[in-house]
């Protein structure tokens, strides 16, 4: 279970994100630009901004800045054994299915702890 601490910057991030989306999505609405235009932020940059920054999302997973950034460039995908570790980072907000869509979950999801020490 996430801490209260944990919470409350998920939270903070959220209301940012959402600020950010409405403030846009209002400018280009009164200009006359649409959101074919707009692009939802990537997984990675969600999940960064939750934890506070790419360097500290790379040492909640031990790898370098320049490995998450690879992924969020799209250069390499974000290997599957890190998805859970994200997911648990932010709380459930970055799902895995949002950073591997190729992957089925779902079977992970529900599999019996037996099974997948197995």
């Amino acid at each position: 279970m996430p801490s209260p601490m944990l919470n409350h910057r998920i939270a903070a991030t959220l209301r940012s994100v959402v600020s950010f989306f409405l403030t846009s999505r209002i400018k280009k609405i009164y200009t006359g630009r649409m959101s074919h235009e707009t692009t939802p932020p990537h997984p990675i940059d969600r999940a960064a901004a939750i934890v506070g920054s790419q360097a500290k999302l790379a040492g909640c997973l031990g790898v370098t800045r320049a490995a998450v950034n690879q992924w969020k460039a799209g250069d390499r995908q974000v290997p599957a054994d890190h998805c859970p570790a994200i997911e648990r980072a932010t709380g459930g907000v970055v799902r895995c299915e949002d950073l591997r869509p190729d992957v089925d979950w779902g079977v992970l999801r529900d599999a019996k702890p037996s099974t997948l020490e197995a």
